[in-house]
């Protein structure tokens, strides 16, 4: 009897919702290697982020651009008790195709933004891997980083529209932003809505790449979204606020960072799956590892030892020598406290392996685009990606002087400040880069650049794209 009722409740609640409420840690490694023979190899296929196109941030990282002023309804006063309260905002979150989606107007006009914008941006990303109806039917896992905070569109309804509310149900409930997207495509792998705060949508890349290790799914796609509904002047903060909007990675006058918006999903396959499907391979994620603080100054505040043990433990897991390493994509919150435990983590981690000093370039997107919370480590990967593909070191911005907490002379990292050729020390050695994610969650993963010879590259390739071209992906009725 009790085999009837779990597999009943498998059957019709096919979602799961991972939360944890202290801090995690998370670690990637990503490379360029082609080695096929090795079995931990997972290929990001795929990789979709909501707004223009793969240009925008490429030429915001480029170009030392800071993207930080505009926001979603152009309103630039917003949230918490800046000074000059400015964001980073997504465009057309009011827009949606819901015939595509086989979706009445009323249905998607009651849906939450960010179940309508994630909707979208996993098509984008599917199609830009030249998937078409390929996944409808499989065994594909989804992966979401989502972190529920502030006003929910739910509340909006029951003051605005409130004899709607049993009808907006569906659309407004958190796990329902993986299990619509399982049900449009008929996925039939596990479909998880993951919060771990900051590290969410990397906890969410670890898990996916662990389920199709352990046969749970034959691919899968992670992402993370961050919304903010109502970007308005508050005179509410939690502390990690800078007073200007700016957020000045690793640099002595840092005081914080902002909140923005953003949305990016990835699709991961096995590298000889991937090879063999002729798919477009931007990367290869070789290892990650994740782990939890434990006790430290505070309940959110990071703990050195713990950072140390999930970087290394990424780089064992993705069976590679540390020294190789040439990029760190770090969480660089630009807080007092975050920076330079940050710094110590990366450098205890690297001297296991190494004495040698500044020999890997350290940076954070958020210095260009701001914090986006669950959609942090998402789009630190995205940017670390799109490093590796254009061999070229983006610069860290709003680096003036160096924290002097920090012993930048001894360290194994340095600030990169300019926007720097890539190139290989060593020919048979790959580019590799670590991204890392934080706070509520710690994070490592690491990886290479995937093998381009091997992809099937079909036209220009989106990045920063709404859905176009929807007619490649035809699930049915």
């Amino acid at each position: 009897m009790k085999k009837i009722i779990l597999t009943c409740i498998t059957s019709i609640l096919p979602l799961f919702w991972v939360s944890t409420a202290s801090a995690v840690s998370m670690t990637y490694l990503i490379d360029q290697s082609n080695d096929l023979a090795d079995d931990i190899n997972y290929a990001t296929v795929t990789i979709s982020e909501n707004g223009d196109d793969i240009d925008f941030l490429v030429k915001i990282i480029e170009s030392s651009f800071d993207s930080v002023g505009t926001s979603n309804f152009g309103i630039q006063s917003f949230d918490f008790n800046y000074e000059n309260g400015i964001t980073v905002g997504v465009d057309n979150i009011d827009k949606f195709d819901h015939d595509y989606f086989r979706l009445s107007p009323k249905e998607a006009r009651l849906m939450d933004p960010n179940q309508r914008l994630f909707l979208e941006t996993v098509c984008a990303a599917i199609e830009d891997g030249g998937q078409g109806n390929r996944l409808i039917g499989s065994k594909t896992g989804l992966y979401v980083g989502f972190f529920p905070m502030g006003e929910k569109y739910q509340s909006l309804i029951s003051e605005i529209e409130p004899s709607s509310l049993p009808q907006a149900f569906p659309g407004n409930m958190e796990p329902s932003i993986s299990s619509r997207i399982s049900h449009f495509l008929n996925l039939t792998g596990p479909s998880m809505l993951i919060n771990t705060a900051c590290s969410s949508s990397l906890v969410a890349i670890h898990l996916a790449c662990r389920a199709i290790r352990n046969g749970d799914c034959d691919q899968a796609i992670a992402g993370g979204i961050k919304i903010n509904l109502l970007p308005l002047s508050d005179n509410t903060g939690i502390g990690i606020e800078s007073k200007d909007g700016l957020t000045r990675s690793f640099d002595d006058s840092s005081d914080g960072t902002n909140w923005s918006e953003g949305v990016a999903a990835i699709v991961l396959k096995p590298l000889n799956k991937a090879v063999n499907d002729k798919d477009n391979i931007y990367a290869v994620i070789k290892g990650s590892a994740i782990n939890q603080d434990g006790q430290s100054v505070s309940l959110t505040a990071p703990n050195v030892k713990a950072e140390e043990e999930v970087i290394v433990s990424a780089w064992k897991d993705a069976r590679i020598d540390p020294k190789t390493i040439s990029y760190i994509e770090a969480h660089g919150t630009g807080t007092k406290l975050g920076d330079p435990i940050e710094i110590e983590g990366i450098a205890r981690a690297f001297r296991k392996y190494t004495e040698e000093k500044q020999f890997c370039a350290i940076g954070s997107v958020k210095s260009n685009i701001g914090h986006t919370s669950e959609a942090a480590g998402i789009l630190g990967l995205v940017k670390a990606v799109l490093a590796l593909k254009h061999r070229q070191i983006p610069p860290s911005i709003h680096y003036k002087e160096p924290n002097h907490k920090i012993d930048w002379k001894n360290s194994p990292v340095y600030v990169n400040t300019k926007l720097t050729k890539w190139e290989r020390k060593d020919n048979d050695i790959p580019l590799r880069i670590t991204t890392e994610g934080f706070n509520l969650a710690r994070y490592d993963l690491a990886g290479n650049l995937g093998p381009r010879a091997a992809t099937d590259v079909r036209g220009p390739t989106r990045c920063l794209g709404q859905v176009g071209n929807r007619g490649i992906l035809t699930p049915g009725a």
